[in-house]
């Protein structure tokens, strides 16, 4: 299994901003060509953000802010770290599930699902169908 390669990006969305004009913090996270972006929770006036850096600077409320960015991140990599030590597929839509605290979707081959069809299939002989269908069904 190859190592994931991910980026995760703090930025604000001016776009967003509410009635006292400070602006949402939102989170970028990207895997090969997807990404997936939510907001934080955090808002700042956006004269108190640092870009380069992804972090509030310069006001009283920065270091609580950026403890709580940091430990987002902290948990968006422990995550990651969870589903690459788990053997699941790293993806977008798993990550997602995880960092709610839903179950993650196991990946299934073909070979599975056709196992499960003909398992499926043959409990059926004699209530909808019969074994020369199951016969000629049979993957």
């Amino acid at each position: 299994m190859v190592t994931p390669n991910y980026k995760i990006y703090l930025y604000l969305r001016n776009s967003r901003s509410n009635k006292g004009g400070k602006v949402p913090i939102y989170v970028r996270i990207r895997i090969q060509k997807d990404r997936t972006e939510f907001p934080s929770g955090q808002y700042i006036q956006s004269e108190y953000w640092d870009d380069k850096k992804q972090m509030v600077i310069r006001t009283d409320e920065a270091g609580t802010i950026n403890k709580i960015l940091e430990a987002l991140k902290a948990e968006i990599n422990q995550t990651i770290a969870q589903l690459y030590v788990s053997k699941s597929e790293v993806s977008i839509d798993n990550i997602r599930l995880l960092l709610k605290g839903d179950a993650v979707h196991e990946a299934h081959t073909f070979i599975q699902v056709a196992q499960e069809h003909n398992d499926n299939f043959e409990k059926q002989i004699g209530k909808k169908y019969s074994y020369g269908s199951y016969k000629n069904d049979k993957l």
